[in-house]
C-alpha cells in the first residue's frame, strides 16, 4: 500500500478531475484498503481542502452579487422605462447603473485569480 500522503494526493487529484466518488471508493477497496480507512481518507482530503473552498466561494459570492445588482438594476431599468409613470425619468439611471456593475462584476473576475484573497 501507498504512504498516507501519497494516497491523499492521489484523492484529491482524482476528485479534482472528476473522477466519481464512488468509483473511487471502489478502487480503493479493491487495492485492499478498509472501509474505515476509506471514510477516514476522504474525511481527511475534504477538510484539508475546505480552506480554498472557502475562500473560492467567498469571492464567487461576491462577484455574484455584484453581477445580481447589476443585472437587476439594468431589468428594473427597462421595466420602468416601458412605464408612463413619474418614474420614467430614472430609467436611464437605472440602466447605466445596471451595466457598470455588470461591467465591473466581469472586470473583477478576469482580474482575481482563484488563488486570490477577496481583502
Amino acid at each position: 500500500m501507498e504512504s498516507q500522503t501519497e494516497i491523499d494526493k492521489f484523492i484529491q487529484k482524482k476528485l479534482k478531475a472528476g473522477y466519481p466518488a464512488g468509483e473511487l471508493r471502489n478502487d480503493l477497496l479493491n487495492k485492499g484498503y478498509a472501509e474505515e480507512e476509506i471514510e477516514a481518507l476522504f474525511l481527511k482530503v475534504s477538510v484539508k481542502g475546505s480552506a480554498v473552498n472557502e475562500q473560492g466561494a467567498k469571492q464567487r459570492t461576491q462577484m455574484h452579487m455584484l453581477s445580481l445588482v447589476g443585472a437587476s438594476l439594468l431589468i428594473m431599468g427597462i421595466a420602468v422605462m416601458s412605464t408612463q409613470t413619474w418614474l420614467k425619468e430614472y430609467s436611464t439611471f437605472l440602466i447605466v447603473l445596471g451595466v457598470v456593475g455588470l461591467v465591473a462584476g466581469y472586470f473583477i473576475s478576469s482580474r482575481r485569480g482563484p488563488g486570490k484573497s477577496s481583502s
